[in-house]
């Protein structure tokens, strides 16, 4: 038997960049972004400290999230360390998402903190940041002025990122909701923080911990780049959710075997009856993207124990 990993949750958007930058997907006017289309690699490519790949959160295009687990996939080609101010500085990738705590404050002024989620090319080191610079009211109504700028937590990945033209994809991703923000580098936790109803306030903001207000107020998905070549492909936005859990092919009701049962539900599936706890992902099993009979089959002559059957 082959393992795969089967998603659940609900696809909200997504962007393989195909072509190009979607307007509904992306504010691309400069300097709001400094990342460009590579149009013959089908994907975003950005250099030195490209500023920003941010998602379109106007009115228009209504791309903006609340609860959600986002992710893509990034690729270091090269350092991009050609100027002398650069030499020995560490390179980063990170996400970035901006709590707008729209429900606290009057629309048009300031918004909440900024997440930061970041990772570090040369070790591996992982950080959850939050900063943001305020103005507030004392309770003597004279106006203050407060900034935070604190690491929530910290990890360190598991795998070394490799840089070159021919290095692989890594996916970076993150759940937010709840008053919690959850960090992950390919599909394993890195580091997470959550609201602490005990820690200190300045104005609305908690100093040294999330907001309550993460995931039940949108905000913007950003992504940052530090000082690379960097590629930049497959950005998928999901419900809170989303759980890349691995499952097994053929296994297709979740039971943890490979038998009639599944057969009966795969023919189920095909003949369209209402399944509400039917993996199609598993369904798969002879990997050419569809769920037919020629899967039924194939589960069949594994149940059966034929010579040189592998389903996957």
């Amino acid at each position: 038997l082959v393992i795969t990993t089967g998603a659940k949750g609900t696809l909200v958007t997504s962007d393989n960049f195909d072509e190009g930058f979607l307007p509904r997907n992306w504010i691309t006017a400069k300097p709001s972004c400094e990342f460009s289309w590579d149009k013959f690699g089908k994907c975003i490519i950005g250099y030195n400290d490209a500023v920003v790949l941010q998602s379109n959160f106007g009115n228009k295009f209504n791309r903006w999230w609340d609860s959600f687990y986002g992710k893509i996939d990034f690729q270091i080609r090269d350092f991009d360390d050609y100027k002398p101010e650069h030499e020995g500085r560490e390179h980063t990738v990170s996400l970035w998402y901006r709590d707008r705590m729209s429900e606290a404050i009057p629309a048009g002024e300031q918004c909440g903190a900024v997440y930061v989620f970041e990772v570090t090319i040369e070790t591996g080191k992982a950080h959850l940041r939050k900063e943001h610079t305020w103005d507030y009211y004392d309770a003597a109504g004279v106006k203050q002025s407060a900034t935070t700028n604190v690491i929530l937590a910290e990890g360190q990945i598991n795998t070394e990122i490799e840089v070159g033209g021919t290095a692989p994809f890594y996916e970076l991703g993150w759940r937010i909701g709840n008053g919690k923000i959850e960090c992950y580098f390919e599909q394993e936790l890195v580091c997470s923080a959550e609201a602490d109803p005990t820690d200190p306030k300045l104005g609305l903001y908690t100093m040294n911990s999330v907001d309550e207000s993460v995931g039940s107020t949108k905000g913007a998905f950003l992504v940052w780049n530090g000082g690379n070549f960097i590629a930049l492909d497959n950005f998928e936005i999901w419900s809170y959710d989303y759980d890349f859990a691995a499952a097994t092919v053929g296994d297709v009701n979740n039971d943890g075997d490979v038998n009639l049962s599944d057969v009966s539900k795969m023919l189920q599936f095909i003949a369209k009856w209402e399944l509400a706890d039917f993996n199609e992902a598993a369904a798969d099993v002879n990997a050419d993207a569809a769920v037919n009979l020629s899967d039924v089959t194939k589960v069949l002559q594994f149940i059966a124990k034929w010579e040189g059957v592998v389903l996957g």
